[in-house]
């Protein structure tokens, strides 16, 4: 056997020794563990912040398509899906209230540009207005656009 090939295998030997003796111990496992739990702790706050910034840039870029003023007093009153059902919720000035929770409080609203906002236990859903008129609402959620009839 050449030496290139005995160095090669007193290496390999030396290597699968080293490996025998580092057994998994508890503190290594604990330290392991401690890691693993770091990074999986770091990977969520990234991700949240991203999230954060993702909501906050779609915030800012629908606050730059909406130019146009609405009235925003159009919003005051009963609200349905169409002329003969019954009311879904009513708006008046910045809050709106639900007909099928009477014991729950109003939640705030509130109309910039285009975007109307509704406050929801720390929850805020946003939809772009297309027209808001005497008797009618049109708006677009992410999946498709809504129209409301006003009741008198």
């Amino acid at each position: 056997m050449n030496k290139l090939n005995k160095q090669f295998f007193e290496t390999k030997k030396k290597y699968k020794e080293g490996l025998k003796k580092r057994k998994l111990t508890f503190k290594r496992a604990a330290i392991n563990l401690i890691i693993t739990f770091s990074l999986i702790w770091v990977v969520s706050i990234l991700q949240k912040s991203c999230e954060q910034r993702i909501e906050e840039n779609k915030l800012k870029e629908l606050q730059k398509e909406s130019n146009k003023k609405i009235d925003k007093s159009l919003l005051n009153g009963v609200w349905a899906e169409n002329i003969d059902d019954n009311a879904m919720f009513y708006i008046e000035n910045d809050s709106i209230h639900y007909f099928d929770s009477i014991d729950q409080p109003a939640y705030p609203i509130d109309l910039s540009g285009d975007i109307l906002s509704i406050y929801y236990d720390g929850i805020t859903f946003r939809w772009k207005v297309l027209k808001l008129s005497n008797d009618s609402l049109v708006y677009e959620s992410e999946k498709n656009k809504i129209k409301l009839y006003k009741r008198k």
